[in-house]
């Protein structure tokens, strides 16, 4: 199952978030949010790991997959 971690928990985040949950071959691990009120509520609210930092997501959980491609933003 690929493990999968979104940046962002609005609107597109969120929408990331919920094609991973119902994707038979994804598992939504974690997300990254600035906004420390939502990263708290998100997080209790979808039972994953919320981090206000990204790169402390990436650093710390083994995900195989991150949405937005982190890789292709300039």
């Amino acid at each position: 199952m690929l493990k999968v971690g979104v940046v962002g928990a609005g609107n597109r985040g969120k929408f990331f978030a919920e094609a991973a949950k119902i994707n038979k071959h994804t598992e939504f691990q974690a997300f990254s949010e600035l906004n420390k009120q939502v990263v708290e509520d998100y997080s209790k609210e979808q039972g994953v790991r919320g981090y206000v930092d990204y790169q402390e997501m990436l650093d710390k959980e083994k995900l195989e997959k991150d949405f937005p491609r982190l890789d292709e933003i300039p």
